[in-house]
């Protein structure tokens, strides 16, 4: 018989944040569940995740690459993360049908779908892959009157993370308004190896220039894919030419029924049906709400209404809701309440302590590295340090005190586990918080190898928004009886 395939789509949740290990992710527990209730299907899964891809359009691209596969069930949540404060509201350079590189007013993010639109009612879906990450290059320039008129083509500092065709405006020398193209690149590194010669724009105001910087180009989007969802690439004049957005709204309860993220959420939806009637089958599909509501919230309601009004019988909204209708994310299985993988200490905590009291110790166990800091909801700390328990009773946790490996000249008395610096946690910085270093906690994976304090933002410490190992289950669950629902079960 024929195995069946479960594909999971979606962002951090899908991806298993702060799931302890992968199999106590959602995905894998869902498969479980599948695999128990029938046994004769051999459910396979197929967990197109990561937090690399955590906007709609980072999923709609993975759903590109998998549709193929024909999956006998898509779990499709996301769009938690896809109200941004500063988005792209115009274009600045004007853009050819053709072009797959877009210069926008504000920096688009990677994976990302935009709609551009006119007062003509012209309307163009694309989807960005990237972004330059472009850093350090200074410039040498002559002027003329104030005008930049030539580039010197060898860069004064060549910088890292460019790509050929970058557009960089320049500053310093008391003038605005010019811009250089970057010619080649160093294929390694991004390094700068060339400028044209020819400046893109003179500016104004210039002199003495030389040395000049210039500002990165995060706000050039590069792969762009053009004329999707059965709209038509056009070209597009910089006057009259807008990307449609939603104004920045920090507040859940009204964020999610904007017009244009409800539009987004729904043509990636719809894309999901479309493309499976095109290949001529009916998957189920269970759709997921958002993370940071209960069931009550607009953005679910605005979601069930999304999936009850395509009319197609097997698709299901899936509430995050457990069997007896309470919502997962305000229960004791979201880390926002400060348990599972994250709680705070008891009282004070000194570099010099062996152990220390937790508030809730129950997710600690022997061999686990533990991130205690004093900042909250992921803002990097003045003052962390790593752990590694050795032992426990009860609340009380005991550390490893051996250090890692110093650098050469460094005290081995004030280093912690993986390169942090020990702290004391006294007064005013009582109750710090403490935050488990998880294999499957937000990217990159742990341990972490080095984590100076320069480091603490790459590994995207969260304190919260997210569902403990028993709050994976609980939406494994959630999505288990929208699957028995649809399928008769």
């Amino acid at each position: 018989m024929k195995s069946k395939t479960l594909l999971c789509l979606g962002d951090s949740l899908t991806a298993g944040s702060f799931a302890t290990s992968p199999e106590f992710s959602y995905p894998w527990q869902l498969l479980k569940m599948l695999r128990n209730r029938e046994p004769e299907a051999n459910w396979e899964l197929i967990h197109a995740a990561d937090t690399s891809s955590t906007y709609l359009g980072g999923i709609w691209q993975k759903w590109q690459m998998l549709k193929s596969y024909k999956p006998d069930c898509i779990v499709f949540q996301g769009g938690e993360n896809d109200i941004p404060a500063d988005p792209p509201t115009a274009i600045t350079q004007a853009l050819s049908s053709m072009s797959d590189k877009i210069e926008f007013d504000q920096a688009p993010r990677p994976n990302q779908l935009y709609l551009l639109t006119n007062s003509a009612d012209k309307l163009e879906w694309i989807h960005v892959q990237s972004v330059s990450a472009g850093t350090g290059a200074t410039v040498q320039c002559a002027d003329t009157g104030g005008v930049i008129t030539g580039v010197t083509a060898a860069p004064t500092a060549a910088g890292t993370g460019y790509k050929v065709g970058d557009v960089l405006p320049v500053t310093g020398g008391g003038g605005t308004g010019a811009k250089v193209r970057v010619a080649t690149v160093v294929v390694t590194t991004g390094a700068v190896a060339t400028f044209s010669v020819t400046p893109v724009r003179g500016g104004t105001g210039y002199t003495g220039a030389v040395g000049l910087t210039t500002t990165p180009p995060s706000k050039i989007g590069y792969g762009v894919t053009r004329g999707l969802f059965g709209t038509t690439p056009q070209s597009w004049p910089v006057a009259g030419t807008s990307v449609y957005y939603d104004a920045y709204d920090a507040d859940h309860a009204t964020a999610y029924v904007q017009p244009y993220w409800a539009t987004l959420w729904d043509t990636v939806f719809s894309d999901i049906i479309a493309s499976t009637d095109r290949q001529n089958y009916q998957p189920i599909i269970l759709a997921g709400g958002l993370w940071w509501e209960g069931a009550a919230g607009a953005g679910h309601i605005k979601i069930a209404e999304k999936v009850a009004a395509h009319g197609y019988s097997k698709a299901v909204f899936c509430p995050y809701q457990m069997a007896d209708g309470t919502d997962i994310w305000t229960s004791d299985y979201s880390t926002n309440n400060r348990i599972g993988p994250t709680t705070s200490v008891n009282g004070d905590f000194r570099n010099t302590a062996v152990s220390c009291d937790f508030v809730d110790a129950s997710d600690c166990d022997v061999g686990d590295f533990l991130l205690i800091w004093r900042a909250s909801q992921g803002t990097n700390p003045t003052t962390f340090q790593v752990s590694l328990v050795s032992d426990k009773s009860g609340n009380t946790v005991y550390f490893d005190q051996t250090a890692d490996y110093p650098a050469a000249g460094d005290s081995a008395t004030t280093l912690d586990k993986l390169g942090s610096t020990k702290r004391d946690f006294t007064g005013a910085l009582t109750n710090p918080l403490v935050g488990k270093l998880a294999a499957a906690a937000m990217g990159p994976g742990g341990p972490f190898l080095s984590l100076g304090a320069g480091y603490f933002a790459a590994t995207n410490w969260v304190t919260g928004d997210h569902p403990t190992d028993a709050g994976h289950r609980e939406l494994a669950l959630a999505f288990f009886r929208g699957y028995e629902s649809v399928a008769g079960l």
